[in-house]
């Protein structure tokens, strides 16, 4: 959502408008709010900051959020140090990033060539997302069943979220169960580690193929764009 609001009121109707878009819409992404125009930087950081916040906790219970932003912004007009708990998009059209904060997606050019698109179009690298893509230890190439009742293996870290999809906010450490909690890291979100035992409460399939579990503290990732990520 592109965002000329001046305050964190205005911005609420933001969200209201973005929730009406996105309804009965299966997401892959996260919501990102794009807060970069140039009409409201005499606002200051902490105004800037908080509406990129109010933003994305009023979208946190049923979306994955984050804030796009190109880096003069991240460094000078938001406090990048109260926004890392959600996703960061940065746009920086360069080699390499620079940025000295957690960075999930990396928009690296402005001038890519796509087949069946007349222009320039953007181009984008996800550099922290979900499932983890570089995990060595990950099956792929496979496809698997699951069944209620049974118990599984995490073959990776894994997000739990509140939903079947990365659409989905992802939980706190703190609404885990008790048995959750002893696998998972001692952090604000909730990752279970790799090598957790899960039983499968219900299963969750997607037109795209992909896979999700319900288990006691959640849902996470089992097959996830062509990949096995509990077995």
């Amino acid at each position: 959502m592109y965002n000329y609001c001046n305050s964190t009121d205005t911005v609420k109707s933001g969200v209201t408008w973005t929730k009406k878009q996105l309804k009965n819409v299966e997401l892959d992404m996260p919501i990102f709010i794009d807060i970069e125009d140039s009409s409201i930087k005499n606002l200051g950081k902490t105004k800037l900051t908080n509406i990129a916040k109010t933003f994305c906790e009023n979208l946190k219970s049923e979306f994955d959020v984050g804030v796009y932003a190109n880096l003069d912004w991240f460094k000078n007009y938001l406090n990048i140090e109260d926004l890392q708990k959600y996703k960061i998009w940065l746009a920086q059209w360069s080699d390499k990033h620079t940025a000295d904060f957690t960075v999930n997606l990396w928009q690296y050019s402005s001038k890519g060539k796509v087949n069946g698109i007349s222009g320039n179009v953007d181009l984008n690298k996800c550099l922290v997302c979900e499932p983890i893509e570089d995990n060595k230890n990950q099956m792929t190439g496979q496809t698997v069943e699951y069944e209620k009742g049974k118990v599984y293996e995490t073959l990776v870290d894994l997000k739990v979220r509140k939903g079947a999809g990365t659409n989905y906010s992802q939980k706190k450490y703190s609404e885990l169960t008790e048995d959750g909690k002893k696998n998972a890291y001692k952090q604000e979100l909730a990752v279970l580690k790799k090598g957790t035992k899960v039983t499968c409460k219900s299963v969750t399939k997607k037109k795209n193929g992909d896979i999700w579990l319900k288990i006691p503290s959640g849902y996470i990732a089992g097959y996830y764009q062509g990949k096995v990520y509990v077995n």
